[in-house]
């Protein structure tokens, strides 16, 4: 693969998740809010469905993002093996280490999240 396609493919693969990454994050937070308020639109949630929006929501949004993050780090990991330039091989297995690491925290986000959200639902007077 040439130095510049594997460039080309860095970048759309960046560029590419980092959307998809930040919409997830978007969901997540407005499923949280959600969840921990119990109002949507100005409607409020009985308890049984805030539980629903965490187990089937919630908790699909962030493994989605650890998923996401784990297969794009793959893909640059890929890009990286089959660049025969050293600066670009380093370039795409730091981003790929990058989105390891971003794995790694939407794992760890999705976990205390969930625990969190259960604490709060359990505590909960609201029908």
């Amino acid at each position: 693969m040439s130095t510049f396609q594997a460039l080309t493919l860095i970048l759309a693969t960046v560029i590419f998740g980092g959307f998809l990454l930040q919409v997830l994050s978007k969901m997540a937070e407005t499923q949280s809010h959600t969840i921990v308020i119990g109002v949507y639109n100005g409607v409020p949630l009985s308890t049984e469905h805030r539980k629903m929006m965490l187990w089937n929501y919630y908790l699909p949004t962030g493994n989605s993002g650890v998923i996401t993050s784990v297969f794009l780090g793959i893909v640059l990991a890929q890009i990286g093996k089959n660049v025969a330039e050293p600066t670009v091989q380093l370039f795409a297995y730091g981003a790929a280490g990058v989105l390891g690491l971003n794995a790694f925290l939407w794992l760890a986000g999705t976990i205390s999240g969930v625990i969190y959200f259960t604490s709060v639902l359990r505590k909960t007077t609201r029908l």
